[in-house]
């Protein structure tokens, strides 16, 4: 998975585990839940801004049936992250 956009969306400056302000700032400024954002965030951490689904999964501590069905929604509201190659 690749975050290739998210309209509005520029997580740099703010990572996951930085100061509480700078995340719900972050957030509030491109209309991110805090799942949307961790998604983002751990994308854009990852060598190559890629993760394949279950290393995105293990890195956010969620199973993979909420991996999916998140990505899934974020999708739904204009979010391109690649799938597959």
């Amino acid at each position: 998975m690749h975050p290739s956009s998210m309209p509005g969306v520029a997580t740099s400056g703010c990572r996951r585990g930085s100061a509480p302000g700078c995340t719900a700032s972050c957030r509030a400024d491109a209309g991110l839940s805090l799942g949307d954002f961790d998604v983002l965030v751990a994308l854009s951490e990852a060598p190559g801004q890629r993760l394949r689904a279950f290393e995105l999964a293990a890195v956010l501590e969620w199973e993979k049936s909420r991996l999916s069905h998140h990505v899934r929604r974020m999708e739904q509201r204009g979010a391109r992250l690649a799938r597959g190659r």
